[in-house]
């Protein structure tokens, strides 16, 4: 049985009679309907708070979202470490919230009225976790388990984000 031509799902065959359902992609950003926004992949985000948005990564996704118009409000939230530079997002209508993402308060009230949270924050640069290992767990998982534990309970999307760093050099 074949859902092809489903609104909502295509099938392809995967061997025999097994079909796995997949949604239908978009290789184009459309717009949405009475808000103008446009949304690639068919993913749809009307608020999103960006955590870490001040870091190189976060700041260059922030920047995207702004000027592609991809999304209807941005939050960022960044503590404004060694790694944070304010400037990177200059020009940009953003909200800045300073903080920290083990603060679970901090969170929740950050979190009020988002859809989506796209995490970017975390400790950077191997060499300093050498120095400092207690900082970087503290950052990294604790910090993850605060977004983690308000997701649940406030049902927004989460996107964790990470890079190759954390391999260290190879």
């Amino acid at each position: 049985m074949s859902n092809k031509g489903s609104k909502c799902f295509d099938t392809e065959e995967v061997s025999g009679d097994s079909r796995v359902p997949f949604p239908p992609a978009r290789s184009t950003p459309f717009r949405l309907p009475n808000s103008g926004k446009r949304v690639g992949l068919g993913v749809i985000m009307t608020s999103v708070l960006v955590t870490g948005g001040l870091g190189f990564m976060g700041s260059h996704f922030v920047r995207y979202l702004y000027e592609n118009s991809l999304v209807g409000k941005i939050k960022v939230l960044d503590n404004y470490s060694y790694a944070s530079d304010p400037k990177r997002l200059q020009g940009l209508e953003v909200e800045v919230i300073k903080g920290d993402i083990r603060d679970v308060e901090l969170l929740r009230s950050s979190t009020r009225g988002i859809d989506t949270l796209v995490n970017f924050a975390a400790e950077t640069h191997n060499d300093n976790s050498i120095e400092r290992p207690g900082d970087f767990y503290d950052t990294n998982a604790n910090g993850v388990i605060a977004i983690l534990q308000v997701a649940r309970e406030k049902g927004f999307h989460l996107h964790q984000v990470s890079t190759d760093e954390v391999f260290g050099d190879l």
